[in-house]
């Protein structure tokens, strides 16, 4: 395989995988946005009053309100970045695995015995890595093998 459809394929993978994860973010988001205006669903309402310890349905409701544009605004930063990857960007790639890093790495921070519950992210951090250097790599070669042109002077 030439360098350039190597690169090509790991972009437009790390791109799909992002679209994926994004459209889970973004339909969470929707949904999430739909209960903060609309309130919840009479049935989920009497569930959160009635569960042991749960919490006061105002302040749940005021953390949709919260937690809706917050999960839109990653969902759509997740999208750009796919976009991006998509058209071979290899520093959006790089930004993107920045990010996963970093969400990984304060998960394991603030709760070093969750770890094992994001095993998940853990994996999805190394293939997007394992992409990204692929990319890398294979378009460097790609820019490499190019025939040189020699500028007119």
């Amino acid at each position: 395989m030439s360098a350039q459809l190597v690169n090509l394929i790991a972009c437009r993978v790390y791109a799909c995988a992002l679209f994926v994860v994004a459209v889970l973010i973004l339909t969470a988001a929707a949904g999430v946005l739909y209960w903060s205006a609309y309130g919840f669903p009479p049935e989920l309402a009497a569930i959160f009053s009635t569960a042991p310890g749960s919490l006061e349905m105002r302040i749940l409701e005021g953390f949709l309100v919260r937690l809706g544009p917050a999960l839109l605004i990653v969902g759509l930063i997740l999208v750009a970045v796919g976009v991006l990857a998509w058209l071979r960007f290899i520093w959006a790639m790089v930004a993107g695995c920045l990010l996963l890093g970093l969400r990984v790495g304060w998960v394991v921070t603030v709760d070093p015995g969750g770890a094992e519950a994001n095993t998940l992210e853990a994996i999805s951090l190394l293939a997007l890595v394992a992409l990204t250097v692929v990319a890398a790599m294979a378009g460097r070669r790609a820019r490499l093998a190019a025939p040189q042109t020699e500028r007119a002077a």
